[in-house]
């Protein structure tokens, strides 16, 4: 049987967790040596990323705290996705629709 680890206890990643019967540790996936613990410990043959900010109680909230965002949203994914890489270990990512509209000066 596969086994599977889940990354983020929001609403997604607890119903993955729960169909999957799959381990659902609290960890910071920024943090490499986090994320390689928990590798090490469950050795999931998949990991299923589910972590990241979507915004409370609306999307407002990520256009203030956009620091908080792009390092839930973008580097975290990033170092679990570099773990998982070294670890042989497929990834699932899901990602939030979290963005900014921002005109970039082309010059």
């Amino acid at each position: 049987m596969m086994k599977i680890l889940v990354f983020g206890n929001g609403w997604l990643g607890n119903r993955f967790a729960n169909h999957f019967n799959a381990p659902l540790p609290s960890v910071d996936i920024g943090a490499i040596g986090a994320v390689q613990d928990a590798l090490s410990e469950y050795n999931p043959d998949v990991v299923i990323n589910a972590a990241g900010k979507v915004g409370r109680p609306n999307i407002d909230w990520c256009e203030s705290h956009k620091e908080e965002v792009i390092y839930s949203n973008i580097a975290g994914p990033v170092v679990l996705a570099r773990a998982c890489n070294e670890s042989q270990v497929k990834l699932v990512h899901l990602s939030s629709g979290c963005l900014w509209d921002q005109k970039l000066d082309a010059t």
